[in-house]
């Protein structure tokens, strides 16, 4: 991957190597990039959630999915109480 700019979702972080996703309606699409490869390692400030995905989405599942992210992934957290998952 020397010299080719990459982006994406990382999934698994080893001691060696990353695993990203580049774009989410295909997560078994995996690239494997070696740390021993990466030039620079630059956070995106734009989110790959694909333009309009909302748009699909009920009332309800936003505000879920709202609660997934806020609470940091743990339905344990007040947030996802009262729902039904």
């Amino acid at each position: 991957m020397v010299g080719k700019d990459v982006k994406g979702l990382i999934v698994e972080e080893t001691g060696d190597s990353l695993k990203l996703i580049d774009n989410p309606s295909a997560p078994d699409k995996i690239t494997v990039v070696l740390k021993s490869e990466i030039e620079e390692r630059t956070p995106s400030e734009l989110s790959i959630m694909l333009k309009g995905v909302l748009n699909k989405l009920t009332w309800e599942e936003i505000f879920d999915l709202l609660a997934y992210v806020l609470g940091g992934g743990d339905k344990e957290n007040a947030l996802f109480r009262g729902h039904e998952h």
